[in-house]
């Protein structure tokens, strides 16, 4: 093989290499992060909005249907404290402080790109409102949680290729949150904080 060859090979080989290290470096969490423990309350932080909004159920309604929106991040405000129960294997519901019996939800169970995601009248376990996450931690159970300010997608059960999504990018306090298809975009990497 000439010297000219081996150049362009191991070029490639390199760039290949950083491209798929840049690819999942949004997805990868520490080898020493901190799961998100089960129970315990968090703010859920899109990304894209530098750590200044987070996941708010509009207008700390209790009501079924509530929208689910990006708003300021007030501490205290018990509609953006959320918290992870157990379904089994690698799902759970995400349920809001402010209304326990209540879980994050896809609308009508839709599996459209654009579908809404509200609160949800009571937590059933359906798929719409079974959620996992990719670019976790895997706790001493073997679940797969997020870690504490790592970055995940947050994926609903009933429609695998969709991820919790703030519309158009906007880092507007009220922006819609509905579920969009997957691109890895910053608008869909949700940061889990200890809520306060």
């Amino acid at each position: 093989m000439s010297r000219t060859r081996k150049r362009q090979m191991i070029r490639a080989a390199a760039v290949t290499g950083a491209a798929l290290f840049t690819l999942a470096a949004g997805l990868t969490a520490p080898a020493h992060a901190t799961p998100a423990a089960p129970g315990s309350f968090f703010t859920i932080r899109p990304d894209h909005a530098r750590g200044s909004m987070c996941l708010d159920v509009a207008h700390a309604s209790a009501a079924h249907g509530a929208d689910v929106v990006q708003a300021r991040c007030t501490p205290g405000n018990r509609n953006q404290h959320w918290t992870l129960v157990p379904l089994g294997g690698n799902l759970f519901e995400i349920r809001p402080r402010h209304a326990g019996n209540k879980c994050l939800d896809v609308a009508n169970a839709s599996r459209a790109h654009g579908a809404d995601v509200i609160q949800g009248g009571r937590c059933t376990g359906g798929s719409n409102q079974a959620w996992f996450f990719r670019g976790s931690t895997e706790t001493s159970r073997g679940q797969v949680v997020p870690s504490i300010g790592g970055l995940v997608e947050v994926r609903p059960s009933h429609a695998r290729s969709m991820c919790l999504d703030v519309a158009h990018l906007s880092i507007a306090h009220g922006a819609n949150v509905l579920q969009g298809r997957c691109w890895n975009g910053p608008n869909q990497l949700w940061r889990f904080t200890p809520a306060r």
